[in-house]
């Protein structure tokens, strides 16, 4: 965290922890939604032997996000009363049968929210299609698996990057 406009840097928090479980959490992305840090990334902390998959957050017992590696979440958190608060799915790899990553958010000249996103949900582990869903407000997402790139926007991959950015 800075406060002095990016001159000095300082560590903020830890926003979620998985320590012993195959998978991990990855491609994280902060925006502000309704004046609050929120935080999406991708989540494959995978199952193993007697475990159920739900929600854990840092210093609570852990629960892995889905069964197997073929799947992915997009999650999120945001910052209330100086701690994360507990994750919500925005995107279900579970529900949609992908690997959805790389997350990329953006609010729109009408208010609405963009996330753009990678996916393979086409029947194969390759190739991934870029694929986007909206949200009235940024918090609340429906379970479906996203849009492919149609003619609503642009998603584009800059160059030396690899993460969709959202371009109008």
């Amino acid at each position: 965290m800075s406060h002095d406009n990016g001159i000095t840097w300082e560590p903020h928090s830890t926003v979620i922890r998985y320590d012993q479980h195959f998978g991990g959490v990855y491609e994280p992305i902060f925006v502000e939604i309704d004046g609050l840090s929120t935080v999406f990334y991708a989540n494959d902390t995978v199952q193993q032997e007697g475990e159920t998959i739900g929600i854990g957050i840092e210093g609570e017992t852990h629960q892995p996000a889905v069964p197997t590696l073929h799947y992915q979440n997009i999650e999120f958190m945001q910052w209330i009363d100086s701690e994360w608060d507990s994750r919500t799915v925005a995107c279900s790899g579970v529900i949609s049968r992908s690997h959805d990553g790389m997350p990329g958010l953006t609010q729109l000249a009408d208010g609405r929210w963009m996330l753009a996103f990678e996916a393979n949900n086409t029947g194969e582990w390759c190739p991934f299609v870029l694929r986007y869903k909206l949200s009235d407000d940024g918090l609340r997402w429906n379970t479906n698996a996203g849009t492919e790139n149609e003619t609503v926007c642009f998603v584009i991959l800059p160059p030396k990057t690899a993460r969709p950015l959202v371009q109008l």
